[in-house]
Parts: structure tokens; C-alpha cells; sequence
């Protein structure tokens, strides 16, 4: 354990310059007594030990000031009050060798974010990347104690530009975009991922970061489904009966190499679509959770269960994922009508709406 020397500080309170005093005067005009020594040792213990604390403390009060402390070799800076540290790493080799050695098991959550190189000034030179920046670090803020930002810098524009670079080929990263917000699962695994403008809203920045109590509050009472097969569809939907809000969502199923959905379209929309149902969907609602495939190459197979005829006809014409739709049935004529969300899902008060089961921007099909 390292020693630590205390000098005589020229803030000591006139308590503790008496303590020392009473404490010189008793060892010069007589003898002390075992249990009078006991007391002002003690006395000049606490004394010391509050003045350190009060120093600690006073310069710990943001998660970036002046007293957070940064590793030269890492670029790590650590909040000592809110147990948070941040990481920068510059480029692939340094990115990909933390992640892959860290363990979060014994180390603590980890988070990743990657982003553009920036100047000197701190400023990136993608927008979006400077856009994230501040909505990013306040939300990382009021994530659990002991939770961990790996900053990750990707480099200049020429190679972010170049579609065969590391960050988008490898099999741990595998991104398209930045700003890219993720949390790592370990074992080469990531999920809940939040790109461009995505990473300035609050809301979901709270759900990626397990904010104890996010900004939007708490979620509704609505529930999801999850299904596999055309005949678990059919089945459900034919039972169903217009007496509660009901949405499908079709999407694909997950990587075995990063536990990350596989259409990067889905991958993108996912976080905002489910976490947008919970809160605004009413507390009935139920979302039928449909994954057409575990695998890229068996949704292109002409073959899929969900191209056939008798699904497309009856439930969805689902040419591609993700697919998400608001359903209304002619319960005496037992047919399906789903009325799919046509904006982008980055459109937020339109997905809302959506939800809320007022499907404006929907259209039958």
C-alpha cells in the first residue's frame, strides 16, 4: 500500500491548531494518562482525516473538472464521486485490443462509442459526431456506479470513407455509421445500439445506459410477443379481436459473432422502435415480435416461410425487414388488415403517434 505524507496545511481550522496545542501543553507541564493520550490522538485522527476528506471531496464535483484525474498512457478520466470513468482510444488496434481483453464480469459495465478523430480544440470533424457529443456525456452521467465510456476514435474522413476499413469489417465493431452508441455484453458480444441522431435523445440514451431513473419516467404495462413462424402468427391473429391495440414487427434474427441483429437496418432501428412502443403504446397494447429468419442467407432464399403466398396474402406483404405495422381485422369476414409505418424511424413524433394508436402515417396493405 502506498504511503501518503501529510504536511502541516495552512487551512487547518483553529480546532485543529488547539488540539495540537492542548496536546503540547499536556506532554510538557505533566504526564498524560493512557485514556487522556487515547482521546486526543483520536481527536487529531478525525481532525486530519476530515480536512483530507473536505479537500477530496471539493474538487470532485463533475464528471470532467479540473481534479478528475487522467492517465497520460490511457486518456482515462474518473469521476471519484460518481464511481464513472472514461476511456479515449485512437483508432482500430487500440479500440479492438481493450474491448476484446476487457471483462465485464469483474471489471463492470462497459459501454462503447465511436466516434470521428477530432482537432485540437476537441471539436469532430463529423457533425454528428459534435451533435452527440454533450447529450452522450450527460446521460453517461446518470448511468450506474461504476459504469465504463470507451471513446473510440475511428480516424480521418479518407478512411472512415473507405468501406473496406476495420470498424466496419470487423466482426466486433461492424458498424456503418458514427456516432455509434453500443453496450458490450463480453465475450465479442454488443447490444442496444444507437446511431447518428439517435445518440442525442435523452430517452434512449437512459435505456442504453441503465439510467436507475431515466428522464421519461416509467414505461407502460404493455407487453411483446416474440414469434418464429408463419403458423404462430396466423394462429394468434386468429383469435385476435380489435378489443386491444395490436402491432407486428418483423425483424431479423442475430449474429453469432456479436449477439447483434444481422440486418443492419433492423440493427439501427430496433432500440428506438421498442422503446418508443413501451412508453407510448397503450398499457394494452401487445407487439407481436416476428423473426423472420436466424440468418441472412435463409431470409433470401425464395423459399422463406414469410414469401410465400398463403403469409403474404393473409397477414402482411413483408418484402423486406424491418417491417412494422398496426393491425385493424374484419372480425365477420376474418381478414387482416396491417397498415405499415412508412416514415423513417428516426422521425420520432410520427412513431409516436403510430403507437398511440392513431396510425395517420399508415398505410393498408
Amino acid at each position: 500500500m502506498p504511503y501518503v505524507i501529510l504536511e502541516e496545511s495552512p487551512h487547518f481550522t483553529s480546532s485543529e491548531r488547539m488540539a495540537k496545542t492542548e496536546a503540547s501543553k499536556a506532554a510538557g507541564g505533566r504526564s498524560l494518562s493512557p485514556m487522556r493520550f487515547m482521546q486526543l490522538a483520536l481527536a487529531t485522527t478525525v481532525l486530519f482525516s476530515l480536512a483530507y476528506m473536505y479537500q477530496f471531496v471539493s474538487v470532485s464535483v463533475t464528471l470532467r473538472s479540473e481534479a478528475d484525474s487522467e492517465d497520460e498512457d490511457g486518456g482515462i478520466v474518473r469521476n471519484r464521486v460518481l464511481g464513472h470513468s472514461v476511456l479515449h482510444l485512437q483508432g482500430f488496434e487500440a479500440g479492438h485490443k481493450f474491448v476484446s481483453e476487457y471483462d465485464v464480469e469483474s471489471q463492470g459495465p462497459l459501454y462503447i462509442l465511436l466516434m470521428s478523430d477530432a482537432d485540437e480544440d476537441g471539436k469532430y470533424w463529423c457533425p454528428d459526431c459534435e451533435r452527440a457529443k454533450k447529450p452522450v456525456m450527460d446521460a453517461f452521467k446518470r448511468a450506474p456506479r461504476g459504469s465504463r465510456l470507451a471513446e473510440i476514435r475511428v480516424g480521418p474522413v479518407a478512411y472512415w470513407a473507405d468501406y473496406m476499413n476495420e470498424f466496419r469489417q470487423n466482426q466486433l465493431f461492424y458498424i456503418d455509421h458514427i456516432p455509434t452508441l453500443m453496450r458490450y455484453e463480453g465475450g465479442g458480444n454488443s447490444s442496444t445500439m444507437l446511431t447518428e441522431s439517435f445518440c442525442t435523445d435523452p430517452a434512449l440514451l437512459d435505456y442504453v445506459f441503465k439510467v436507475n431513473k431515466p428522464l421519461a419516467g416509467e414505461p407502460k404495462k404493455n407487453k411483446v410477443l416474440t414469434m418464429h413462424t408463419p403458423g404462430e402468427v396466423t394462429d394468434y391473429l386468429g383469435t385476435y379481436d380489435n378489443s386491444y391495440p395490436l402491432f407486428l414487427f418483423f425483424v431479423s434474427g442475430y449474429h453469432d459473432f456479436n449477439g447483434r441483429l444481422w440486418c443492419p437496418y433492423c440493427d439501427r432501428a430496433d432500440v428506438t422502435v421498442m422503446h418508443n412502443f413501451n412508453y407510448t403504446a397503450p398499457d394494452n397494447a401487445v407487439m407481436v415480435r416476428v423473426v423472420v429468419s436466424a440468418t441472412y442467407k435463409g431470409w433470401k432464399k425464395k423459399l422463406n416461410v414469410f414469401k410465400q403466398p398463403e403469409f403474404q396474402e393473409k397477414v402482411a406483404p413483408v418484402r423486406g425487414v424491418p417491417f412494422l405495422g398496426f393491425v385493424k381485422k374484419d372480425v365477420p369476414a376474418n381478414k387482416i388488415n396491417v397498415h405499415q409505418f412508412m416514415p423513417d424511424y428516426p422521425e420520432t413524433n410520427k412513431l409516436q403517434t403510430f403507437f398511440k394508436n392513431k396510425p395517420r402515417t399508415a398505410r393498408p396493405n
